[in-house]
Order: structure tokens, then C-alpha cells, then sequence
């Protein structure tokens, strides 16, 4: 395997994706879900409808084994809570980094709040909880995060249609308070800061109007809201216990919260301010997109620090007398505060999104999803996250977890150790976006993008399937090195799976097809024509003598060995055979896995535990659900609350303690544990 730092990497992209234009600091798409419920309260079993969506399958496809296992449609008696999160949201948010007071890092990633002991590499969290145990918790992507000034309370606001801030304890993820903004207009809570005595906290949303709030800290309770005007506001910091901050395009303007008077700075007509930080005396220092930044004597600069960076500054801080910022340059930079002399500077491999310095310490999250960390200056540590585009790809073995994206990265995590154990390329040739991959918001070619993998025991041989139809096949201890790459497709490879035996590969296609490999040679034998939609998912039979495959337009097909000719009968004939995997999303078993009145296409993605007694689900609403195996209907389940996106797979390990997800767009890789 290939051991790699954040600052060693090889080529994992053709370059730093998610770039930004000089005058955008690029906030979260908030209109894309501005339908979509965002209740706390919501419980996907509970959805009321007049009739299920099983109701709109083929009926022959629903056919009860000759002697049916006892069905529990009883919510299950296991009980699974995140246990690490791999991944840091830095993809497009900034400023969100910190240091507790006990040096623990602090940042979100989906819809969780992440508590990281660097020292022990262990988390707690601030959210995660299954529904019903509390409602104090987010449900949708985290935008901002901020410490107060003796580091032992966290604020965090959310995207969504009322978006939601929690104040709540640094080390414990205790909750303090809430606020809930119920006008559908302010779309998400963009920045947040509190008072230098933690006694109040200002907030800035992302309506038109981008208005800044004032609350109480300890209550949760408005003091006032003022809207800020048509331009985007994206950083806040506190000069005193009664004085704050704020800055965006075409301002830097000053509050005191008992008059509300509000204070212009002069100078910044035409210019994109990106960050406001105060140093330990209340003096402000803020900086431009075009990497100057600027000190202030009360409301009125006193100073500059010209060209700091190399182009827009994305995080600032001061710490003692240095002022210490990050930039699009890919540096870190420490200027004497008095002198503005540059004192020493830092190269990173990707582009910084936020800093934070706590005693020795120095932690960067960068733009993708990763966190270095130094003590000294010096590296120590770094942890790594998917980042650009979605992340669908999932294969698990006795001892790893590989995950692949729209990020051209294949990442071979250590479940056991909880890190990333290597880190390779999908594909170092960068190739087209041909028009007939999946829709994505990634900037790679298709080539360089992958949302299917399978994992073969028998040869330790992992499988990636890219957005342009290849399938990549790779040792396990050579994660970086192709054994061999196939073109089976003009479109996506959507899904795979080997036989139990090892020795075929079922790879399903956004051309409505399933190619079948015997293995080790990849040689073609056989190609199955007969779906009219893309396919979603192939199962093998236990014996290897039955494939099952289904397709976005929910036909289900069966295909018999050797020449696997179609069974049109198959779902009466292969009633009572065992099946390897549960990938199939219609069938006897899994009738219950649909809340009654939703859309049949609610559910993304189904897996069986190995022992049969489970089987987990994930939704359009971010939810990983687990029932009772068979599921039948009426079936009640464990929703798990963790992603802020569609969830769009999941997965048992072997031996069924840990159960994996991945979130589609919010990039997150959530370990669960019993």
C-alpha cells in the first residue's frame, strides 16, 4: 500500500477542483433543497399515504419462499451509533476549524458536529443520535462553526428551509441552547461568532437581504435582527462583549448590540473582504480577496499588510503578535503584527480553508476535506475526506473500507485503526466529460470519477467502476497500480459484485446492461441486454448459479448459469434460493423497507447483514435505516440521523459490528458500531 500525507501526496487530481472565482468565496446551493422537509421531529416511518410504495411493483416479483422465515416487523433491538467520521467541510465552507480548550478539534461533516482527540484519534459528537432519542440535533448540511473565546462553547448553523443554530459544550457535545429561524426565505446560517464573555452570540443568514441576528447565548433568545443589504456577508468576529464585526462584499461595518447602531468602515467600496478576526486586545484585522490584509484601530484601519498572498485569503487569525492566514496561494503565513514583516511561511499541497492555533499546536482543514495538523510547526498528523462532487462507491472486507467519488479518489480506510490506511488515484490520465455519465457537480472527466466498486477475496482484488465505463481492476496492497482496465461500457458503470466464489464480476451500466467476467482473466461471458433503464443493483445466488438484477424502471430479472439466459419465471424459481447479498430494493424480503406514501424511489439502496438478521437502507432524507431481516410490511425501523444528503450506500462488515454509509453530496463516510 501507499502511505500518504496531505503534503505528499502524489497525483490524486489534475488539480485543486471546487476553485473558486476571485469575488466568490463560494457558499453552500441553498435553493436546491428548499423544498425538502427539515423537521427534526420527521420519522420516516410515520409519513401518512393512502396506499405504499411496494403497491407500484410488479406483483409477480413478490413471492414468499416455499416455507417463509418468521417475519419481525418490530422495530429492531440493535442499537448502532457513529463511531468516527471521515471527512472535514471544507469543499465550500471556511472559518470552521477549531481547537476546544482541551485541545480537541472541532469541525462538521454532514449533519454532524465532529469532537476529534488528535491524540487518541478518537471522536464524540454533537449529533448522530437515532431519531426519537433527541431532537436537539441538526438535520442538514452544517455551514459554520465557532468557538467562543475560552474555547469550551461551540456554535454550529445549518443549511435548510428553517434553519437551525446549536450552542452547545466543546468537550462534551452537551446541549446549551437553540435557535430556529422560521422564515423559509433566510435559506441557511452562513456565519456565526460569539461575544468575547460567551454571553451572546450574532449570526448572518443567506436571505436576500443577508441579515444579521443577536442572541443570547445561554437562552437561545433574539435580541434584535437587522438586515445587512444585497451584499453577501461572509465572516464575523467580536471586538468586545458589546461590539461585533462583519464583512462581505463591499463592507466591513461595526455593531454595539445595545444600540444597534451600526458603523461603516471607510475604503471598502468595490472590494470583496473575506475574513474579520480580532486579536487578545479587541483590535479587528481583516483581509481582501486580493491578499492584503488590513489592521484597524477601533472602526478606522491603522495599517496594511500588503499582499500578504498571492491572490484571496480564506482564513485569519491572530495569535500573540503574529498574524497568521491561509490563502488560494496554498500557503501559510505569519506576519509580525507591529512590523508587518512576513516571519515565516508554510506551503500546503491543497488550498487552505480554515486555521486555528492553540499553544504549540496548528491545525488547517483545506479545500479537500482534509485536515492537516503541527505542532511546531511541523506536521504531525493529517486526516483525509472525499471533496468534490458525490461519493457514492462502497466495498468492505474483513479489515478495510474502500469508498470512491467524484474526486478521483479511491481511499482505503483502516475501520479498525479509523484512518486512511491509502489513498490513490482513480485514474492519473485525465480523459472527457462525455455527456453520458451521471449528473454531477464535479469539474474531472468521467474518467476520473467513480461511483461503483466490489472487493474479491479470493485474489484480494478491488474493483472501480468509473463515470466513463471502465472498470479498473487493482490488488489490494496496490492500490496506486492497474492490473488490468476494462472498457465494458459507453456509459457509467452504476454497480458490481463478484460471485461468492470469486470467480465472476456482474457489472451493472447506465446503458441498461450487465456484463459478466470471469475472473481472474476478465474475459468476457456473457453481456445481458434485456433491462430498458440504467441497472442499480446485481446479486449472485450463494451458489453462483442464480443473478438477480434491477434497474432504475424497477424490473427485476433473473439470469441462470452457465449461459445465463433469462428466466422470465425467476422470481417463482428462485424462491427458495439463497442469495449472497440483499442489494435488490423489491422482493418478498424487503417489502417493509418503504414508508408508507412515499415514492418508491425514496430508498436509494439496500444490504443485508451476513447473518441474515438485519438489513439497513438509505434514504432521500439522509437517513440510514435498519430493520428486522426478512422486512416485512408495516415494517418499523432505527433511523439513523447522521447525513445531511441522500444516502445512496450502506453496508455491513462481516461480522456485523460496524455498518458503513455514504452521504452522496455532503462527502461524508460515517463508520457505525453496535
Amino acid at each position: 500500500m501507499k502511505y500518504l500525507s496531505q503534503h505528499s501526496m502524489g497525483c490524486i487530481a489534475s488539480r485543486d477542483t471546487n476553485e473558486e472565482t476571485p469575488d466568490s468565496y463560494g457558499n453552500a446551493d441553498t435553493d436546491r433543497k428548499a423544498n425538502r422537509k427539515a423537521d427534526d421531529d420527521f420519522n420516516p416511518e410515520e409519513v401518512k399515504g393512502e396506499e405504499t410504495a411496494v403497491a407500484a411493483f410488479d406483483p409477480s416479483l413478490i413471492v414468499a419462499p416455499s416455507v417463509p422465515p418468521s417475519v419481525n416487523t418490530n422495530v429492531p433491538r440493535v442499537n448502532y451509533a457513529p463511531q468516527y467520521i471521515y471527512g472535514y467541510r471544507g469543499h465550500d465552507s471556511r472559518e470552521n476549524l477549531f481547537f476546544s480548550s482541551t485541545g480537541n478539534l472541532l469541525y462538521p461533516m454532514g449533519a454532524v458536529s465532529v469532537i476529534l482527540n488528535p491524540a487518541t484519534n478518537s471522536q464524540t459528537f454533537f449529533g448522530g443520535k437515532a431519531l426519537g432519542k433527541t431532537t436537539n440535533q441538526h438535520d442538514d448540511d452544517i455551514l459554520c462553526l465557532a468557538v467562543s473565546a475560552d474555547r469550551r462553547k461551540v456554535a454550529t448553523g445549518q443549511l435548510g428551509v428553517k434553519p437551525k443554530l446549536f450552542i452547545w459544550s466543546a468537550d462534551g457535545g452537551n446541549f446549551i441552547t437553540k435557535y430556529v429561524l422560521s422564515d423559509k426565505k433566510s435559506r441557511g446560517i452562513v456565519a456565526c461568532a460569539f461575544s468575547t464573555n460567551a454571553e451572546h452570540l450574532a449570526f448572518v443568514d443567506l436571505s436576500d437581504d443577508h441579515a444579521v441576528y443577536v442572541i443570547n447565548a445561554n437562552k437561545g433568545k433574539l435580541l434584535w435582527r437587522k438586515a445587512t443589504g444585497n451584499n453577501e456577508i461572509y465572516s464575523i468576529s467580536w471586538g468586545s462583549a458589546k461590539e461585533f464585526a462583519i464583512c462581505g462584499k463591499n463592507t466591513v461595518r461595526f455593531y454595539n448590540i445595545d444600540t444597534q447602531e451600526e458603523k461603516n468602515a471607510n475604503g471598502f467600496d468595490g472590494q470583496v473582504m473575506g475574513c474579520i478576526t480580532t486579536d487578545s486586545a479587541g483590535e479587528y484585522c481583516a483581509s481582501s480577496v486580493k491578499g492584503s490584509i488590513y489592521l484597524f484601530n477601533g472602526t478606522e484601519v491603522s495599517g496594511e499588510i500588503q499582499r500578504a498572498h498571492r491572490g484571496k485569503i480564506t482564513a485569519l487569525v491572530v495569535s500573540g503578535t503574529e498574524v497568521v492566514s491561509v490563502g488560494d496561494d496554498k500557503r501559510i503565513t505569519f506576519h509580525d503584527k507591529n512590523t508587518k514583516d512576513l516571519v515565516r511561511e508554510i506551503n500546503c499541497r491543497f488550498i487552505p480553508r480554515s486555521i486555528d492555533v492553540f499553544n504549540e499546536f496548528m491545525a488547517v482543514g483545506n479545500i479537500q476535506n482534509g485536515i492537516t495538523l503541527y505542532k511546531n510547526y511541523e506536521e504531525t498528523n493529517s486526516w483525509w475526506g472525499h471533496h468534490d462532487g458525490e461519493v457514492w462507491g462502497l466495498a468492505i472486507t474483513d479489515d478495510l473500507v474502500y469508498t470512491a467519488g467524484d474526486d478521483n479518489k479511491l481511499i482505503a480506510w483502516n475501520f479498525k485503526k479509523c484512518k486512511a490506511e491509502a489513498v490513490a488515484p482513480i485514474s492519473e490520465r485525465p480523459g472527457e466529460k462525455t455527456g453520458k455519465g451521471p449528473s454531477t457537480s464535479s469539474k474531472l472527466p468521467d474518467n476520473q470519477c467513480s461511483r461503483a466498486l466490489a472487493y474479491c477475496k479470493r485474489t484480494e482484488e478491488i474493483a472501480i467502476g468509473t463515470n466513463s465505463g471502465e472498470v479498473h481492476i487493482r490488488g489490494k496492497k496496490t492500490l496506486s497500480d492497474d492490473k488490468s482496465v476494462i472498457k465494458c461500457s459507453d456509459c457509467w458503470v452504476t454497480c458490481m459484485e463478484y460471485s461468492s466464489s470469486g470467480g465472476m464480476l456482474a457489472v451493472g451500466t447506465g446503458g441498461n446492461e450487465v456484463v459478466l467476467y470471469e475472473v481472474p482473466s476478465y474475459n468476457v461471458k456473457a453481456k445481458l441486454t434485456e433491462h430498458s433503464a440504467p441497472v442499480i443493483s446485481v446479486d449472485w445466488s450463494e451458489d453462483g448459479n442464480w443473478l438477480r438484477t434491477v434497474d432504475e424502471g424497477f424490473s427485476m430479472l433473473f439470469w441462470k448459469a452457465p449461459e445465463f439466459n433469462r428466466d422470465k419465471d425467476g422470481a417463482e424459481n428462485t424462491k427458495d434460493v439463497k442469495w449472497t447479498t440483499q442489494n435488490a430494493k423489491i422482493g418478498w424480503s424487503v417489502q417493509g423497507i418503504y414508508p408508507p406514501g412515499v415514492d418508491k424511489f425514496h430508498v436509494n439502496c439496500a444490504s443485508k447483514s451476513k447473518d441474515n438478521r438485519f438489513i439497513a437502507t438509505g434514504d432521500d432524507w439522509g437517513f440510514v435505516n435498519i430493520y428486522n431481516y426478512p422486512c416485512g410490511k408495516g415494517a418499523k425501523c432505527v433511523a439513523l440521523r447522521g447525513h445531511a444528503e441522500h444516502v445512496p450506500r450502506v453496508g455491513f462488515s462481516n461480522d456485523g459490528y460496524y455498518l458503513f454509509s455514504v452521504g452522496g453530496k455532503d462527502k461524508a463516510v460515517i463508520q457505525w458500531k453496535k
